[in-house]
C-alpha cells in the first residue's frame, strides 16, 4: 500500500509541475506540441486547444515540449520567455506545497489560527525563494547555456 501511495504522490507532483510548464508556455506565447504524463508508448491521447495531451505507459515523470522544429528554433525565443516556460514548473510545485501546508495548518489549528495558517507557509516559501533568487546570478551568467527538455534531449542524441 505504501508503494501505491508514494507513486500516487509522485504522480500528483509531476502533474502539477508539468501543468506549471504548460501555463508558463501559454503565458510566454510558446505553443506546446505534447503535454505528457508518463513516458513510453502512449496509452491514451486527446487534443484540446491545439495541444496534444498524452498518458504514457511508464508513470515515471512527464514532459511539456514546445512546438519547435529544431533545437536552434528554441534558442531564438527570447531568454525571458524561455525562463518563464522553464521556471513555471518549479514555481507550480512551490505554490502547490504552500497551499498544502496552509491547508494542513488550518486543518490542525482551525479558525483560531486562520491568519497563521496562511502567513507561516508564505513566510517559509518566501525564505526558500529568496535563497533561490540569490543563486540566480550564477545561473544567468551564461544565458546561452540555459535549456529545457528540448535541449536536454538534443544533447543526449
Amino acid at each position: 500500500m505504501d508503494d501505491v501511495l508514494i507513486q500516487a504522490t509522485l504522480g500528483v507532483l509531476v502533474f502539477v509541475h508539468e501543468l506549471g510548464h504548460l501555463w508558463g508556455a501559454r503565458a510566454a506565447g510558446t505553443p506546446v506540441a505534447p503535454f505528457s504524463i508518463g513516458f513510453g508508448p502512449t496509452v491514451y491521447r486527446w487534443t484540446a486547444h491545439g495541444t496534444e495531451y498524452r498518458l504514457g505507459s511508464i508513470p515515471l515523470g512527464g514532459y511539456v515540449l514546445p512546438a519547435v522544429d529544431e533545437y536552434e528554433d528554441m534558442l531564438k525565443v527570447p531568454v525571458g520567455r524561455r525562463m518563464l516556460f522553464t521556471s513555471a514548473g518549479p514555481a507550480a510545485n512551490v505554490v502547490f506545497a504552500t497551499l498544502l501546508y496552509a491547508g494542513a495548518t488550518f486543518a490542525t489549528y482551525g479558525f483560531s489560527f486562520a491568519n497563521g495558517a496562511f502567513l507561516q507557509p508564505l513566510v517559509q516559501t518566501g525564505h526558500v525563494l529568496s535563497q533561490l533568487v540569490r543563486g540566480l546570478p550564477a545561473l544567468l551568467a551564461h544565458p546561452g547555456q540555459l535549456t529545457g527538455i528540448v535541449g536536454i534531449v538534443a544533447m543526449g542524441c
